[in-house]
């Protein structure tokens, strides 16, 4: 017999009247704030009033006080105050992309003075800066294999380079790699953030690309936003064959039926793209924009540009591939006045003017970088236009890296080889090709970084997600 579908929260009406009752018991109280009460969502008015209370304590004695701070509350409490539960998207793999970009999202509410809750996982990835209210969700195990065998396949198929030659066509097929589609886990996954929407009652959830979360929210009847991308939507490329314990899971639940697991994502109420129409063209209603997750900060382009900074993730080649092929190019006299870090190596050592680091300080690197050489990834190609370097892409046979390698040359911000391969002819064909039209390519890439960060930052998830709430 199927799972019976909790009714979301049933009693809420009877609460509701209860506490509205006496709310407006207690704004009685305040009659400088009846004009504009019956426009403000319920969660800020408690705020305000909580506030006011707090002022009027504090100020008994001086009536023009507390004026001002009533003054200034009208201004700035218009803000509503959201409680959201973040769940990024787990991963046994080693990838930074989903946790970066949940913590962006969750410093970005906290310093906005909203309050939230982030979903983690024991899966090498999450990493909770100390005193993150948090809740544990179990991490998928690879295409649902038992954890015992899963936990040592992936660093040996990866040290191998075998993930690299894997040729995966969309996201749905990421995600069954994963273990997230699997009928097992989704049941294991979406029990605990149920659980702690009960207990943290969450004005919204935030999905990173987390599809347990957007069931659980669903399920739950709370709003739920999350992150999307060009490639992670039906339309660009899907695997249905790999979506049957998700169909199985959602008609249990009498959920509406789906086909795609990717469909998924056209529940969120907003779609939010931390990038720009240049490099992903959307059209969808329900798409915003955003831009970079973080505002780059300011830099001094005139610095020396005496670093070439390589960053391959994990698995896209073989250390001892990526190795010979660095070691070829670099020894040639053109580049001995360079220092070339390679980022992410398994182990500390150096060859020649070519330093292996298990990690780096970017941060700190990529203001004296001339090219930047990667994979890929999101996060690396946004951090190289951050810095307005022209980047040389090697993408593996990944779908979104090689998306994002024939966008970002489509831009003229950078070359991409996933057609040539990376070998040391095409990568010295490539740093050449830099070398004789940089000003081209950093122009390009200076363009970007400006577009990007008008679009608004984490700024505008928040501001999106306040104003649809506060229609709803």
């Amino acid at each position: 017999m199927g799972r019976q579908p909790r009714q979301p929260r049933q009693e809420a009406g009877k609460r509701g009247e209860d506490r509205g009752r006496h709310q407006e018991e207690e704004w009685k109280d305040f009659p400088m704030f009846l004009p504009f009460r019956m426009s403000l969502p319920e969660n800020h008015c408690n705020h305000i009033v909580k506030r006011v209370k707090m002022i009027d304590n504090d100020n008994k004695d001086s009536s023009s006080r507390v004026a001002v701070r009533v003054d200034r509350i009208k201004t700035t409490e218009r803000m509503a105050s959201m409680k959201v539960l973040i769940v990024p998207m787990f991963a046994r793999a080693t990838t930074s992309g989903p946790w970066s970009r949940a913590l962006a999202i969750s410093k970005a509410l906290d310093d906005a003075g909203h309050e939230i809750l982030m979903g983690v996982a024991t899966d090498g990835n999450c990493d909770p800066p100390a005193g993150m209210a948090t809740f544990q969700i179990p991490a998928p195990s690879p295409l649902g294999l038992p954890s015992f065998l899963s936990r040592n396949m992936l660093p040996a198929l990866s040290k191998l380079g075998v993930v690299g030659k894997v040729r995966i066509k969309s996201f749905e097929e990421v995600l069954h790699f994963a273990g997230a589609l699997d009928y097992r886990y989704i049941c294991d996954s979406v029990e605990p953030i149920r659980k702690a929407i009960r207990r943290f009652s969450p004005d919204a959830i935030y999905s990173e690309v987390n599809i347990s979360a957007i069931l659980a929210a669903r399920i739950e009847g709370v709003p739920v936003f999350g992150s999307s991308s060009y490639t992670t939507r039906k339309a660009y490329a899907s695997a249905p064959k790999y979506a049957s314990g998700v169909r199985r899971f959602i008609s249990e639940f009498s959920l509406p039926p789906i086909n795609s697991s990717l469909e998924l994502f056209d529940w969120l109420e907003r779609k939010f793209i931390p990038s720009t129409p240049s490099l992903e063209p959307v059209d969808d209603p329900n798409v915003v924009y955003c831009g970079f997750m973080k505002k780059p900060v300011d830099f001094d382009e005139r610095q020396r540009k005496d670093l070439i900074l390589v960053y391959m993730g994990n698995g896209s080649v073989s250390s001892k591939k990526l190795e010979k092929t660095l070691t070829e190019v670099f020894s040639d006299s053109d580049y001995s006045g360079y220092k070339v870090i390679v980022a992410g190596s398994k182990g500390k050592k150096r060859i020649g003017n070519i330093f292996f680091e298990k990690r780096a300080e970017f941060s700190r690197l990529f203001p004296r970088t001339k090219v930047f050489i990667n994979h890929g990834g999101q996060n690396s190609m946004m951090d190289g236009i951050s810095y307005c370097v022209p980047q040389i892409v090697f993408p593996s046979k990944a779908f979104e890296r090689n998306f994002n390698a024939q966008s970002l040359e489509r831009v003229g911000a950078g070359i991409n080889l996933s057609a040539k391969g990376l070998n040391p002819d095409s990568l010295h064909e490539a740093l050449s090709a830099i070398e004789s039209n940089e000003a081209y390519y950093k122009d390009n890439a200076r363009s970007l970084r400006e577009e990007l960060i008008s679009l608004g930052c984490t700024d505008t998830i928040i501001r999106t997600m306040l104003d649809v709430l506060d229609r709803a």
